[in-house]
């Protein structure tokens, strides 16, 4: 019963049916003091909060703006100009800039704008001579032939570099929907690699994922630089599945949902982030041929085991974050840089959701290293690496690109609460009378928990309020419900407590209280969702006097229930 104290990407779903009183299940039997009436219209505050912090150990590093005179509107790609010193960002609007890597760096040129939702963009190999420029786009959502890539020209040695929209060819065209993929990049065998998402929103509604006849859900492979007849680009000789006419010959690899960025490293590693539905978030190391299980997998585990499979066994992630940690993974590179040599040859990635970063090391097919970075205020929605083999952070929300920096030795001024009676939400700990201001609730579908009952509370700061509106997140308003808006330090309090004689309420002891806590995370709710909640437990003593803190690893407690 006892859960994790750590950060809980929560989506909270739970309907408030009172906000002054319990509803459908019946509170505990315990005596609970609370101030009433409550209502819409009055309310006592609540002004004793003393949540702050995290109760885990300071992280190794935290980020630093990179280029703190210069931001971008909503980046979404971003890869090294060969033969410069200038990146190239994709935004997600159509327009394509470059910009000087150089810290005072103020002014984004702009290269090219194609006025559709763009989402990934790679410079050829051989740019400085040919101007070559791939990008991939949605010219229209839910349509066969919806996500595009497509090649635009740049005139050579034209600095900074320009390219017109008149100079597109279309190379290769897919069914767009809710997973589009559309991450691009070039092998060291000069061959373009691209994902492409399963073309729909939830649970691989078009069953493509195990689908090798046509190109959704998949790595693909292609030779941009050889055209086949009719077709602007040719089949690589040893893809996979090149020559079977039951299979597509682009596929590099296949079973994805949606690979939300990849990249190679100095090995000629293929390393990708997958972004999961349910439960999990992955990082793969993509090999030939391989079948990453979705949709009957979600990483390890199994999602929809009756739908049939295609060819090969699973391929396993490197590592599985749950969704308590990660909600959106993002992909990134292995750290090349001698700045940070302790991160050097190690993978850092992200999550879009939470701005955790993260980093593993990986030798003789075993994770050696994995751990926490940094926990970010950064919508990271991409990675970025320049020459000298330095990761940057890419920030949707501001627009900001970051780089990893040690943190500073911090000072603790406010500690986080280890006891619960030092948390500022009850008025009288041992006798679980909660803190002016606290609200009471239920919920209308309560879950049964072994036959616990449960006190539950709202704690709002101050005069803020719980909004109720349309929630947009992740998708557009057309496929939302709508929900509620919890304000900025908003804790959601509920007490287990069990009878340890069964039917006699004279026994009913508090075994544990579950917060969690909402801390907004940075950008506008309508288009990033920014609902991120934190989870702590409190674990009652045998006097039922206090609770303490629950370490991270968790516990198990055994517990007799005298029979009636």
């Amino acid at each position: 019963m006892f859960g994790l104290r750590r950060g809980l990407a929560v989506v909270v779903s739970v309907v408030l049916c009172s906000l002054n009183g319990f509803g459908a299940e019946p509170a505990a039997k315990q005596q609970t003091t609370a101030r009433k009436p409550f209502s819409l219209e009055k309310r006592e505050l609540w002004t004793t909060g003393n949540i702050h912090g995290t109760p885990e150990p300071p992280d190794p590093y935290t980020t630093q703006n990179a280029f703190p005179k210069l931001k971008l509107f909503e980046p979404l790609s971003v890869g090294l100009v060969p033969g410069s010193q200038r990146f190239g960002v994709a935004t997600r609007p159509g327009k394509i800039f470059t910009f000087e890597i150089k810290p005072d760096v103020d002014q984004a040129d702009l290269l090219l704008d194609i006025k559709q939702t763009t989402y990934g963009m790679a410079f050829h190999p051989q740019f400085e001579k040919n101007g070559f420029l791939y990008v991939t786009y949605v010219v229209e959502p839910d349509q066969p032939k919806g996500s595009r890539l497509s090649r635009f020209t740049v005139k050579p040695g034209q600095q900074p570099p320009v390219a017109h929209q008149s100079s597109e060819q279309i190379i290769l065209e897919w069914p767009s929907g809710g997973h589009n993929g559309c991450c691009i990049r070039f092998g060291a065998d000069g061959f373009l690699y691209l994902a492409t998402g399963d073309g729909s929103g939830i649970a691989d509604g078009l069953q493509t994922g195990q689908d090798i006849t046509d190109l959704l859900g998949s790595i693909l492979r292609i030779d941009v630089d050889h055209p086949d007849g009719s077709r602007p680009y040719s089949i690589p000789k040893d893809n996979p599945f090149a020559g079977r006419a039951d299979a597509r010959g682009e596929i590099w690899s296949f079973g994805h949902r949606q690979v939300w960025k990849f990249s190679f490293d100095n090995q000629q590693r293929l390393w990708a982030g997958e972004v999961g539905q349910d439960l999990w978030e992955m990082i793969y190391l993509i090999q030939k041929g391989g079948n990453y299980g979705w949709s009957v997998n979600e990483g390890k585990h199994p999602f929809r085991p009756e739908r049939p499979k295609g060819p090969g066994e699973f391929v396993p992630p490197i590592v599985e974050h749950p969704h308590s940690d990660f909600r959106s993974i993002t992909g990134g590179y292995v750290s090349q840089s001698d700045r940070l040599p302790e991160l050097k040859g190690a993978y850092i990635y992200g999550d879009y959701d939470t701005g955790k970063l993260w980093s593993l090391k990986y030798s003789n097919g075993k994770v050696s290293e994995h751990r926490q970075l940094a926990d970010t205020q950064i919508r990271i929605v991409e990675f970025a690496q320049d020459g000298a083999g330095e990761v940057y952070l890419v920030d949707f929300a501001s627009g900001e690109l970051h780089r990893i920096v040690q943190a500073p030795i911090q000072t603790v001024t406010r500690p986080f609460p280890r006891k619960l009676s030092e948390t500022g939400l009850f008025a009288s700990t041992k006798d679980h009378v909660p803190a002016a201001g606290l609200i009471p609730y239920s919920v209308n579908a309560p879950l049964w928990s072994d036959g616990a009952e449960k006190d539950r509370f709202i704690a709002l700061p101050g005069d803020t309020r719980i909004e109720f509106d349309d929630v947009v997140y992740p998708h557009g308003p057309e496929y939302s419900d709508v929900g509620w808006r919890f304000p900025d330090g908003t804790v959601l309090v509920k007490t287990f407590s069990l009878e340890t004689e069964a039917g006699k309420a004279s026994s009913l002891k508090r075994l544990e209280t579950r917060l969690l806590q909402y801390r907004k995370m940075p950008g506008n709710d309508d288009e990033y969702g920014a609902q991120y909640w934190y989870g702590y437990t409190y674990v009652w003593n045998d006097d039922q006097t206090d609770a303490d803190l629950l370490a991270a690893e968790g516990l198990d407690r055994k517990l007799i229930i005298k029979d009636a």
